[in-house]
């Protein structure tokens, strides 16, 4: 919660910096993820898409701020990003690191850039500028070419390593991956014509493509429609927060209800049983005959 507030504050006092906050935000994500995957023994996770694109997105801040290529591969990987907070129920649930560790690869990019662009725009002369002006002199058929190509780039790298060089480890030792979570987890392979489910791994990354190109012409999208798509991604990440602690806090009162009603009747229950054997008790005692002592 407190991490909410900062980002605020210090995108409205001091959005040119911004970039510094954002920089030790991913530093902390990324740490706290590598260490939970390899803890649960999920870090193929940490080939997903979400972890390059903040990887590219700190290359460019740090290492290449001025290449124009880079930073039009940066701008459209916040389509994707900014997409993938309502499909994947990205929810604002502070006290499960899983949940908010997840909505941290994907919305604090796109305000990075964001604010990066608004910085730029008013004045600024930071290094990254010059790579923003430089990504947004090339026509919009360069911009999206140099985009799609650094994805790519990504893709080939992940199918090649998921589906080739530890493929055979990842099934022996059964390890979790995002391929496997679509495929089986929730049952997509199945889904699948008979004829297709042999080349589901092709499916899957076609899937994820069309998934990048839903998102891709971000780039070219104005500078206010890209503030509006943002803020209505970050509503639907504290919708879906404030949905899971209602219906938590609801199937808790539930439950809490049902054990309770449980508990009173099985309390009455037993006072009622209590109650007949005494007033039987008592009958028995009337009904005998009078004792004669002498």
């Amino acid at each position: 919660e407190a991490d909410f507030g900062l980002t605020a504050f210090w995108l409205g006092a001091s959005p040119q910096t911004f970039h510094l906050y954002y920089t030790v935000q991913m530093a902390v994500v990324m740490c706290g993820k590598v260490f939970d995957y390899r803890i649960t023994e999920q870090h193929y996770f940490l080939l997903d898409f979400c972890f390059f694109a903040n990887a590219c997105t700190l290359a460019w801040l740090w290492i290449a701020p001025t290449s124009g290529y880079l930073f039009n591969a940066v701008e459209s990987f916040c389509g994707v990003l900014a997409l993938s907070i309502p499909l994947f129920r990205n929810s604002c649930v502070p006290h499960d690191f899983a949940r908010i560790s997840n909505a941290y690869v994907h919305y604090p990019q796109v305000l990075l850039v964001l604010s990066t662009l608004w910085s730029c725009a008013n004045g600024d002369q930071a290094a990254q500028c010059v790579g923003i002006a430089a990504g947004m002199r090339e026509t919009w058929s360069i911009r999206l070419f140099q985009a799609w190509s650094v994805y790519m780039t990504w893709a080939v790298c992940y199918a090649s390593v998921i589906f080739v060089f530890a493929r055979k480890r990842i099934e022996r030792k059964r390890r979790d991956t995002l391929y496997g979570y679509f495929a089986h987890t929730l049952g997509m392979k199945d889904k699948l014509p008979g004829w297709l489910r042999q080349y589901s791994g092709v499916v899957f990354m076609m899937g994820h493509q069309t998934l990048f190109i839903s998102g891709v012409g971000f780039i070219v999208l104005p500078f206010t429609i890209q503030v509006i798509a943002t803020l209505l991604a970050v509503m639907v990440f504290l919708h879906n927060g404030g949905r899971f602690y209602v219906d938590h806090f609801w199937k808790a009162h539930e439950r809490n209800t049902v054990l309770y009603l449980d508990a009173a009747n099985s309390m009455m229950t037993k006072a009622s049983k209590e109650g007949s054997h005494s007033s039987l008790d008592q009958e028995r005692t009337d009904d005998s005959p009078p004792r004669n002592d002498l």
